[in-house]
């Protein structure tokens, strides 16, 4: 195999797609990972300092960057990345690549991994074992991305939809959405009156609960006891799910103790039986 179509094949099997890294060489002579050799380079000719156009290359800098995984053997990128000197100001810098952030030694790839791996039952010790990270790193990324998902307590829609559903462990659960928008407003993971009050006194002012004017829900009297407390110009409605849900139950109800009068060899028997 030629080294153009090596460089080829490794691109693709790990998914480098900076065409800016070359001369990528694969090294198998140690047991404990894949040690993959590459080059960053490429023309710069405005300093990010001082904006002249005297950069010159000023030799390279070695980082170690953490691939994900290949035939569960752990994959370390050796890159010699380009330094730059600016002869008007002086300073230096580094050649930057998409495959990882800027000081950061996990690539993006392996990142976008444990996110995904976040999802599943397991301990962070595990994660971390799976792609040649510590529990620290693991923990960074859970804290990371809790701030992007961290929702913005500043208001509330006119229309609340609230509702409990089975989640873990067969606990029912707390939920609230926008009735508009029908974005999740909140997930509570227990359903207790004084759980629910609290966290809407907590993080919503009176003026932001003041806008909601109905809360649509279903016909549970422990929340018809606090709603008008928490949002003092709500109306309470009653969702039409509910409301058929109950037209069926009692229908059937009422089917079958209309079925029970009749002996089980009558044709009446066997028709209110089949629906």
């Amino acid at each position: 195999m030629n080294s153009m179509s090596q460089d080829q094949s490794t691109r693709l099997l790990l998914q480098i797609k900076d065409k800016n890294i070359t001369h990528l060489r694969v090294s198998d002579t140690k047991r404990d990972a894949l040690r993959v050799y590459g080059t960053l380079s490429y023309k710069l000719n405005v300093c990010p300092y001082c904006a002249q156009r005297q950069v010159v290359c000023n030799g390279h800098k070695t980082v170690y960057v953490r691939l994900p995984n290949v035939s569960e053997r752990t994959v370390i990128l050796i890159l010699r990345k380009q330094r730059f000197r600016c002869k008007a100001c002086g300073k230096t810098s580094i050649a930057q690549t998409p495959v990882v952030r800027r000081q950061h030694q996990i690539s993006e790839n392996t990142r976008h991994a444990i996110d995904k791996t976040l999802i599943e039952d397991r301990t962070m010790r595990s994660i971390a074992d799976q792609y040649n990270v510590s529990t620290n790193s693991v923990s960074r990324r859970i804290l990371a991305l809790g701030k992007q998902t961290m929702p913005a307590y500043d208001g509330l829609p006119q229309t609340l939809c609230i509702d409990e559903f089975r989640s873990t462990s067969n606990q029912m659960s707390f939920i609230t959405i926008d009735g508009q928008k029908h974005d999740i407003i909140t997930i509570l993971p227990g359903r207790q009156t004084n759980e629910i009050k609290q966290f809407f006194l907590n993080h919503y002012s009176l003026k932001n609960r003041e806008q909601v004017t109905q809360v649509v829900m279903d016909l549970n009297a422990q929340y018809q006891t606090f709603i008008h407390c928490l949002f003092p110009n709500a109306k309470l409605i009653v969702d039409n799910f509910h409301l058929v849900q109950m037209a069926l139950r009692a229908l059937n109800q009422t089917r079958v103790q209309l079925m029970k009068k009749y002996h089980p060899n009558t044709p009446e028997y066997w028709v209110l039986k089949s629906y």
